[in-house]
């Protein structure tokens, strides 16, 4: 039999078919199942994506949060740190889309450091997560952050003169400026031949070292290179005007520099410094006896028991502190006012005479410097100090020298009060039209003639200023003391901090102040009825005891024109050593003979002083890098909010 073979071309092409088939459809399969992972991995990483802007969503948000607290609670670190216990709706949030929940976050706040009266650390934690279908944390990211709120001395304490305004100096005397001018606003020379001998300016001093560090960079004016190491001389936020006339080594001019925020001095400082003054065991004694536990005008003692024990037996009680809060200081060659730390006056003050030791004395009224003010242990000679090394140098050879700093809510005046009080040369200074000080008509950034928001057209006669609201008293924001509508203190043209509309400083500002929040202008204060003013010289023939410290004495006991406050006063004051701060204004008027030598710095809001004859101001350098060389605190001021190591995961 013939034996047959099939054919194989048909049954080849099946199989490959076959194949092929098996093949594609494992490809395919394969492709859609990867291109279902891929899809599965964007539909992922978008939600992960929108999970860490919702996490950054909610650090935000608590940021703000910390940041207008911190503001709006005015130093009460119990306001601020109380953002822990808010609602949980603060801290969970639900991000929703056409009534489709996209996600939501979670907030979480740590205090880590609180051990410091003038600063706090936060850790800011934020949980953002996208839901998907049951699955409410389908994709999620944590974010977190660190967030530091604190105060820092103001670097406005690095010049000789400075005022938080309009800056000036006219006259044709040999008046010699050991030390940096500065102004926030215009600066104006009037064309006087005077003399600057400036100084580098350092953000900080190492004690260790004693090493001035972080120095200052300013470009002098017609130089057009950058970040040069500030020499020396007058240093203005605005123009400098008339000072072609002025020499000096080194003596440059600076505008248009960035200029250093100024402290206020108001009832969270005054809050702050009573601690202090306690705390540390201050005090301000005259000879032998202590005058000041630290705080006068509270009429009552110090809750430390053996800093209570000390002043007892020392003959010290504090009940017999008088009412007014009004203290009377003068110190002599055998009694010198010894001061040590920090002393807060509940009143106003009168001071003059002797001093030694190292301190301030912040006054809840005005100051007023009766005569001369000079050190027990002067300071030497600081003139050559010029240069880094010739200021550390100085700085070392003068750091245990004696050192006083006046510090006033209200303003200071020196020399004869009955001068000041009615001068018409002081009067003009302070009327002149550069020297406007009504806060609403200044504007934003409180200096005259600078047009900016505020300070023109309908504006001008409007104050502007951040209140509190509705919102702040649901969250807690409020201070004691304060309610909803009132002014947040220290915002937008409250520049003293004081929450009120003040008007132009004037002559009457200068009158002894009264009342609860020494802001009453009280015309009895002027004869000074001397049983209203503690350890004040009641007459020659009466001896102060205890008890008439705290018991009115009949008038008819007291010499008017003997004891009022124009005749403890002289214009013949020659020498100050002192550095003097205020938020209002300085004034004087002091024509004695010779030379008027001022070793220390003058810092205030403006300024109307006149001094007849040579005057020599010696810059204290040991307030130079933030004046841990003084015995005492540089007024401090609120910092920019710092944010650090951010994380994500």
């Amino acid at each position: 039999m013939k034996k047959q073979f099939r054919n194989t071309k048909t049954g080849t092409a099946l199989i490959i078919v076959m194949i092929t088939f098996v093949a594609t459809f494992g490809f395919t399969t394969a492709s859609l199942m990867i291109s279902n992972s891929a899809l599965q991995n964007v539909n992922y990483n978008g939600a992960k994506m929108k999970s860490q802007y919702i996490a950054n969503s909610g650090l935000e948000k608590a940021i703000g949060e910390l940041k207008t607290r911190s503001v709006k609670a005015q130093g009460n670190w119990d306001l601020v740190d109380s953002i822990t216990n808010l609602d949980s709706s603060f801290f969970n949030e639900t991000f929703q889309s056409e009534g489709i929940s996209l996600g939501q976050f979670n907030i979480t706040i740590t205090i880590l450091d609180a051990t410091d009266s003038l600063e706090r650390t936060y850790l800011v934690e934020s949980q953002g997560a996208v839901a998907r279908g049951k699955n409410p944390e389908f994709a999620k990211t944590k974010v977190s952050a660190t967030v530091r709120l604190h105060y820092d001395k103001s670097e406005g304490f690095q010049f000789s003169y400075f005022m938080n305004h309009f800056g000036w100096m006219a006259s044709n005397s040999n008046w010699v400026f050991n030390g940096n001018m500065g102004s926030a606003g215009i600066f104006d020379w009037f064309n006087s031949p005077l003399s600057v001998n400036g100084t580098p300016q350092f953000k900080s001093f190492n004690d260790e070292t004693g090493s001035l560090e972080n120095p200052v960079f300013h470009t002098p004016k017609n130089d057009s290179s950058v970040n040069n190491l500030m020499e020396g001389g007058t240093i203005s936020g605005f123009d400098i005007q008339s000072g072609g006339n002025i020499t000096g080594q080194p003596y440059n001019e600076y505008p248009h520099q960035p200029m250093p925020k100024m402290p206020v001095i108001n009832e969270e400082y005054f809050s702050r410094a009573r601690e202090e003054a306690y705390s540390q065991e201050n005090y301000i004694k005259v000879g032998d006896t202590f005058v000041s536990d630290g705080v006068y005008g509270d009429k009552q003692m110090p809750s430390n028991q053996d800093w209570q024990n000390t002043l007892l037996a020392n003959g010290y009680q504090g009940q017999y502190e008088v009412s007014s809060g009004n203290l009377y200081l003068e110190g002599t060659d055998a009694n010198p006012i010894e001061i040590k730390g920090s002393v807060v006056v509940e009143g106003n003050l009168i001071i003059k005479g002797k001093v030694k030791g190292q301190g301030a004395i912040s006054a809840k009224g005005n100051i007023y410097i009766a005569g001369d003010i000079e050190y027990v242990n002067p300071l030497t000679d600081p003139s050559q100090a010029t240069t880094q090394s010739s200021i550390e140098n100085w700085i070392s050879d003068n750091e245990n020298k004696d050192a006083l700093g006046l510090y006033a809510k209200g303003t200071i005046g020196a020399g004869g009060y009955d001068t000041y009080i009615n001068s018409g040369s002081v009067e003009s200074w302070l009327d002149h039209p550069s020297n406007e000080s009504a806060e609403k008509k200044n504007g934003f950034d409180g200096m005259p003639n600078t047009n900016d928001e505020g300070e023109d057209g309908a504006d001008s006669n409007i104050f502007n200023v951040e209140r509190y609201t509705a919102e702040d008293s649901l969250l807690g924001r409020i201070p004691a003391g304060s309610l909803v509508g009132d002014v947040v203190p220290g915002t937008g043209e409250d520049f003293d901090g004081d929450g009120k509309n003040d008007s132009r400083i004037d002559q009457d500002d200068f009158r002894p102040r009264g009342g609860d929040d020494m802001e009453d202008k009280n015309t009895n204060y002027e004869n000074v009825n001397l049983s209203l003013w503690g350890n004040a010289p009641i007459s020659s023939e009466e001896t102060l005891t205890e008890t008439n410290r705290a018991t009115p004495l009949n008038p008819e006991n007291i010499s008017s024109s003997e004891h009022n406050l124009g005749n403890l006063s002289t214009n013949s004051i020659r020498r100050l050593d002192v550095v003097l701060f205020t938020n209002k204004a300085f004034t004087s008027y002091l024509t004695g003979n010779g030379a008027l030598i001022w070793n220390g710095a003058l810092i205030s809001r403006l300024e109307a002083a006149i001094v007849g004859g040579q005057w020599v101001f010696n810059f204290d350098r040991r307030l130079m890098g933030g004046g841990g060389n003084l015995g005492f605190e540089i007024p401090v001021v609120w910092q920019e909010i710092e944010i650090s190591n951010y994380n994500t995961k």
